[in-house]
């Protein structure tokens, strides 16, 4: 008894995709779009890792500790989720104070403006 042939569907199943910005290199430069901008507590909202810089320094502690606890990280969580920085993510997780925040972001900054030379 001869096989059926069998005919393969030339339609593709579509997938449903979130749109993220489309960061390239240098994203720790970049500026995130509003709808994906961080709020803090207290309503300040940060669209990019040095508004973030800059929040930390004039951030009081009750703002900072309400992001930054024994239980979670926020400002962690959004530089991995937004920006696709895990490692930076991960140190940062490590990290309990204020100070220790802005310095390694700061690095990090550093680091990509002198690899865009």
């Amino acid at each position: 008894m001869p096989k059926k042939a069998t005919k393969k569907s030339s339609h593709k199943t579509k997938k449903t995709t979130v749109a993220v910005p489309a960061f390239h290199q240098h994203k720790v430069l970049q500026k995130a779009p509003n709808e994906l901008a961080f709020v803090l507590a207290d309503g300040t909202k940060l669209r990019s890792i040095l508004e973030l810089i800059n929040a930390l320094q004039e951030m009081n502690d009750e703002v900072f500790c309400h992001h930054v606890n024994s239980e979670r990280n926020d400002f962690s969580n959004w530089v991995g989720d937004i920006y696709e920085e895990h490692e930076l993510a991960d140190e940062m997780k490590k990290l309990e104070t204020k100070l220790d925040h802005e310095l390694l972001l700061l690095r990090r900054v550093v680091k990509a403006l002198e690899q865009k030379k």
